[in-house]
């Protein structure tokens, strides 16, 4: 399953939801799923634009987990 680290590189680095929807021009709403982990998909330029703006790699963001260990 992959699982999606965006609130943690935010607060990681003191920025906010909003910061980041100013910032790479991605609504704030398509963020807020992806920030708590809702999102069922993410688009390429979507996450090109979430790259370049916290200027990190595709594997800061996104990261695979077993879904067995995950599960309570």
């Amino acid at each position: 399953m992959t699982q999606n680290k965006l609130k943690e590189l935010l607060d990681g680095r003191g920025k906010s939801l909003y910061w980041l929807a100013k910032m790479s021009g991605v609504g704030y709403q398509r963020l807020h799923l992806h920030y708590r982990n809702r999102a069922q998909m993410i688009r390429y330029p979507t996450l090109e634009k979430i790259c370049q703006t916290l200027k990190c790699e595709v594997g800061d963001v996104l990261e695979m987990v077993d879904r067995k260990k995950s599960e309570p």
